[in-house]
C-alpha cells in the first residue's frame, strides 16, 4: 500500500506515504495487552493447580483486564474524538475550550 500510495476507505491523506493510524492502534493494542499479561507466554502460568487439583491464580487475569480494557477503549474511542473535535477548532468551527470541555465530558 505505501509503495504503490493509495489510500484505503477512512485513511487520511498523509497516510499515503506513512504507516497507517489503524496499524499503529493495532501495534499498541497488542503491545498493551502483551504487556498486562505479562506471565502468561514468558515465565510461567499464573493459573497453577494446588494439592488438591483445584486451579489457583485466575483471578490474576481480572485485574490485569481492569487496567488494560480502559487503555484499549481510551485508544478506540478518545483518539478519533479528539482527531475530529482538533479538526473543528483549526477550521474555526469550534473553540478550543469547548473542545476540551466535550473530551472531558466523554472520556471521564
Amino acid at each position: 500500500r505505501i509503495k504503490k500510495r493509495f489510500i484505503i476507505f477512512g485513511m487520511r491523506t498523509y497516510e499515503r506515504d506513512h504507516i497507517s493510524a489503524q496499524a499503529w492502534g493495532t501495534i499498541s493494542s497488542l503491545i498493551v495487552l502483551l504487556l498486562a499479561f505479562p506471565r502468561t507466554y514468558s515465565i510461567a502460568p499464573v493459573i497453577k493447580t494446588d494439592a488438591n487439583e483445584k486451579d489457583t491464580g485466575s483471578e490474576a487475569f481480572a485485574c490485569f483486564g481492569q487496567i488494560a480494557i480502559p487503555i484499549i477503549w481510551s485508544l478506540g474511542i478518545g483518539d478519533p474524538l479528539l482527531g475530529e473535535l482538533k479538526k473543528l477548532v483549526r477550521s474555526d468551527k469550534m473553540k478550543a475550550y469547548q473542545m476540551y470541555l466535550i473530551a472531558d465530558c466523554v472520556l471521564t
